[in-house]
This record gives structure tokens, sequence and C-alpha cells, in this order.
């Protein structure tokens, strides 16, 4: 296989070579699969129009549901592994910090593959949690505005910023739609494994709304699931069934283009990413023109 390559000078087809080989296909037979699952998807039976009152009773139901978990295990439910539960939390402590030093450098290679800088500015994070990445988002930014459902994940955020130092992070509990339009613009928005834990319709209510405050030069960056199979979803069988301990949801990817063109954004990248552990979740780079 490495000879043949070698005799080719085309860049795309030297890929391709690589990816049709018999050494691929039988190393990466996963990898494989899942790109097939996404070639022979089907679309989607999933709701994403609601109502102002329906609007609020998802919104409220999500707001309970991230308090619980916030005042129960706050740092599980930001990363779900068994390693970040409380009762083990002390000894993986330093391992949790710095995923959030590595959030931040995955922002950065995102702009530089789509020949951009991070904008500096005030952020606008949706989900800052326990603090984990607004933390390292403090240092890329003049100002960061860190929003959260949760009050206990809030007040953890507070502390780890007051210990280490970062004085220029505004944090806010939200808890209605309302208080989502009344923040101010921004110069980035950034969003990730947030949106996912989201009935659609908030999830393109999120979008809509926080994508159009980006100011001209600006930028955002966030990762969504755009399919999972077998998903649907009715915001009627939604309200009535019983909460889980962490939803999991998607907005169809051209329900988020839509989003990206209504708030008159650029798209600049979409990649396929591992945030959920499963086949259909997509990054986002996207730029405000001047």
């Amino acid at each position: 296989m490495t000879a043949k390559a070698a005799a080719l000078h085309d860049p795309v087809d030297i890929l391709q070579h690589f990816l049709s080989s018999e050494e691929f296909q039988a190393s990466h037979k996963n990898f494989i699969a899942t790109l097939r699952i996404g070639q022979a998807a089907a679309a989607q039976n999933v709701a994403v129009d609601a109502t102002e009152d329906e609007l609020r009773a998802l919104f409220d139901r999500i707001c309970r549901q991230w308090q619980k978990l916030g005042d129960v295990e706050p740092y599980w439910s930001v990363l779900t592994n068994d390693r970040y539960r409380l009762s083990k939390f002390r000894e993986n402590k330093a391992e949790f910090e710095r995923t959030g030093e590595q959030s931040l450098q995955m922002l950065q290679r995102a702009a530089a593959r789509c020949q951009m800088t991070v904008p500096t500015g005030v952020c606008l994070e949706l989900g800052s949690g326990v603090g984990r990445v607004t933390r390292h988002l403090a240092d890329q930014f003049n100002k960061v505005i860190g929003v959260d459902v949760s009050e206990g994940n809030s007040a953890l955020c507070r502390k780890y910023l007051l210990e280490s130092g970062k004085h220029n992070v505004d944090v806010r509990v939200i808890r209605t739609p309302v208080e989502i339009e009344a923040l101010p613009e921004y110069d980035m928005f950034y969003s990730i494994i947030v949106l996912q834990h989201n009935p659609p319709p908030v999830i393109r209510y999120f979008l809509t709304t926080l994508l159009s405050k980006i100011r001209p030069g600006g930028a955002a960056y966030f990762q969504v699931p755009t399919h999972t199979p077998n998903y649907k979803f009715s915001i009627a069988s939604y309200l009535k069934s019983a909460t889980e301990v962490l939803d999991m949801h998607l907005l169809p990817m051209p329900e988020v283009l839509k989003c990206i063109d209504a708030a008159g954004l650029k798209l600049r990248e979409v990649l396929m990413d591992t945030s959920t552990g499963m086949y259909g979740s997509h990054s986002f780079y996207a730029v405000k023109p001047l």
C-alpha cells in the first residue's frame, strides 16, 4: 500500500488511496459503518416549533432537571464519567480541570483551520456549568459572560473562578427565555456539550436568539447532534414523559444551518465530532462579516 501511495502526487489521490485500501477498511470497520449510517439516514420526525407557553414549559423542565443535577452530581453532570462523581472527584480533580484547557485549544484550532483568529472582546458561554472551560476562556477574552440554568453548578463556577484569580467573568443563572433575550451583544458565542441536553425547540431558540447577538467581526463555535438513529421528538409526549437523569436531543442539520443563515453568519467549518460518543454530533464554526 505504501509503495503505491508513493507513486501518487495529488494529495486527494493519496488520501483516496489510503481510505479505500484493505488495511484501512479492516482496521476502521466502525468508522466505515458510521459513515454508512449517515449516508443512509432517513429524515426524522422532530418537532422544532413551539408556542410561547410550550417553550416556557420546556424551559422550566430543563431548569428543574439541572437544578437537581447541580445539587447532587455537579461535576458528573458536566462530563458524564464515573471518575467525576462526587465520591471520586477529589482524586480526579486535576484531570477534570485539564479538560477545560483542552477545550479552549480546540476552539483556537478550529479558528486556525478556518484561517481566522479567535475574536477578543466579550465571549458568551452557554452552559458554563462549574467553570471547567470558563476559567480558560477568561484567559482568551477580555470578558466572559457565563450562563447556566443550574444555581448549584453556577455557585461552584464562581468559587472556582475566584480561586483561579479570574475576575473578568460574569456568571448568570437563567431560568426563562426572556432572560436569554435580555443578554447583551458579544464577540464570540461558545457552547460545547450543552445544547444536546435541551429539547429541539429549545436548541433552536437558543441558536436563533444567541447567534443574532454576535457583533460584526465576531464568531460562533458550538456543538450539537444533528442526527441520531431512531430519534423522534413530540412536545406533548415529552412533557408527559418521566424526567431522565440526562436528556439527549438533537436539532436536524437543516435547522442548524437555517439558524446560522438567519443570524447573518457565514459558515466556515462543520466537522463530525465525538462529543456524544456516537454518530451524529457536529461542531460548527461561523463568522459574522464586518
